[in-house]
């Protein structure tokens, strides 16, 4: 789904706010949450209200996902799979990637792990953790919607710093 549950938003605002990264990158921008919170706590909290300072791209794999308002949200919108455009991006500042990691096979959620941790100087990772997983199907006719992974503390701990929140865990990797 192109949305996911609110308990870590708080925590990812403070981060933002404190953090204020100058570049950002949003894999699976979804409903364009994440990308809206940090203009919000980047741009509009530094009185910058409409001038973009700091650059916010996006990825979405799904072309039905991005609407209008993403265009306002976000300086850039891939439309790609984000294994595929990965090793052709710079390094961010921060990357943000909440609730997509379970739509990758181990395999490949691996290669995406390690292909953020080239291209960031932070990222947050996001993904719901044992107790809430489930399985999920097709959503909106899109197959990348497929829960195929349930990821660990165990599998995530080798890559950062982990974060527990009710439904899911916040995997920070950091490079800096």
């Amino acid at each position: 789904m192109p949305t996911s549950r609110p308990y870590p938003l708080t925590w990812f605002c403070n981060f933002v706010l404190n953090y204020q990264p100058k570049t950002v990158l949003d894999i699976g921008i979804g409903s364009g949450k994440y990308g809206f919170l940090t203009r919000e706590y980047t741009d509009n909290w530094n009185n910058y209200l409409g001038e973009n300072k700091v650059i916010i791209e996006g990825i979405e794999i799904f072309p039905q996902y991005v609407k209008d308002i993403h265009y306002k949200i976000y300086d850039k919108v891939y439309i790609v799979d984000a294994l595929e455009i990965l090793p052709s991006l710079n390094t961010y500042d921060l990357i943000i990637a909440s609730d997509i990691l379970e739509h990758f096979c181990q395999r490949d959620g691996i290669k995406f792990l390690d292909l953020i941790k080239v291209h960031c100087k932070k990222a947050i990772v996001i993904t719901p953790n044992e107790k809430w997983y489930t399985s999920q199907s097709a959503v909106y006719d899109n197959t990348n919607e497929i829960h195929l992974w349930c990821w660990k503390e165990e599998d995530l701990k080798q890559y950062g710093e982990i974060v527990k929140f009710e439904s899911c865990n916040a995997l920070i990797i950091s490079n800096s």
